[in-house]
């Protein structure tokens, strides 16, 4: 039998390129989002994926609670709007770690093999050139900024 990835941020960049290696891949791919028409257009090429509607800022229901059995999850949703930051920084981290929560929650209680977050050069504010950053690398940027 196939095994499942549930892959949040599947209509973006990232998770949209990881919905479809996981589909050539032969794998169930269950694709929680916030908008099934947008994510029905932009991965109309590929076959089989199960979309479901989830949205971040109420992670525990939706596609979480309806998934079935779950073998890996790659978490890459993310608020993008850096007005969103801006405007609402409690509210992103909340968003952020609440939706973290509930996908490691499901995870857990589906015996999941893996889990994966992804985050985005944010993460480290604005290195000084484009070199690769171990997981090691310090932070370059300015700690009280909204989207630090």
């Amino acid at each position: 039998m196939a095994e499942t990835a549930l892959v949040t941020g599947a209509t973006g960049l990232i998770g949209g390129a990881l919905v479809r290696a996981f589909a050539a891949d032969g794998m169930r791919v269950v694709a929680p989002v916030r908008d099934v028409a947008k994510a029905r257009r932009t991965l109309a090429d590929v076959p089989g994926v199960v979309f479901a509607e989830w949205d971040m800022s109420h992670p525990h229901g939706g596609a979480l609670a309806a998934a079935g059995g779950i073998d890996r999850v790659v978490h890459a949703a993310s608020p993008t709007s850096g007005r969103f930051f801006a405007e609402h920084p409690a509210e992103t981290e909340s968003m952020i770690a609440d939706s973290t929560r509930a996908l490691l929650d499901l995870a857990c209680s589906a015996g999941a093999k893996a889990f994966v977050f992804l985050s985005s050069m944010e993460a480290y504010g604005a290195p000084p050139d484009d070199a690769p950053l171990g997981e090691d690398a310090p932070f370059f940027g300015d700690y009280g900024a909204p989207r630090s």
